[in-house]
């Protein structure tokens, strides 16, 4: 399954604390947060009709949606950088694989038991 969070942009609330709530420091703006997977063959196996405020990360709001649920020993999963829920998923004997992504000019490997084996080697 690949899986992934969308943010859609929402009203300006007139209450400071729903507004709060509701920013979200990515996108500089009150967002609501969707989550939603994708077989390989391109059918939606997961679409939570719920939507999470734009406060709330990518790990936080895929927890709160049940997709971990939805994992099964010996699969294997693709996400977003953002999506940090290897130990989550391995508790289940779940595959995470992520892509690697760059901290302060250094490329941290820190997706799948292969690209560690480089890591630790270079």
């Amino acid at each position: 399954m690949l899986f992934d969070a969308m943010e859609q942009q929402t009203e300006m609330a007139a209450d400071l604390m729903i507004y709060r709530t509701m920013f979200s420091n990515y996108k500089q703006r009150a967002t609501c947060k969707f989550i939603g997977g994708v077989a390989p063959v391109g059918a939606f196996t997961f679409a939570k009709p719920l939507a999470f405020p734009g406060t709330a990360g990518d790990v936080k709001a895929t927890i709160a949606a049940g997709l971990l649920q939805l994992l099964h020993r010996g699969m294997a999963s693709l996400a977003d950088k953002g999506f940090m829920l290897h130990a989550e998923a391995a508790v289940n004997g779940h595959n995470l694989f992520v892509p690697t992504f760059a901290f302060n000019g250094h490329v941290c490997l820190l997706s799948g038991r292969s690209e560690r084996r480089v890591a630790a080697n270079a």
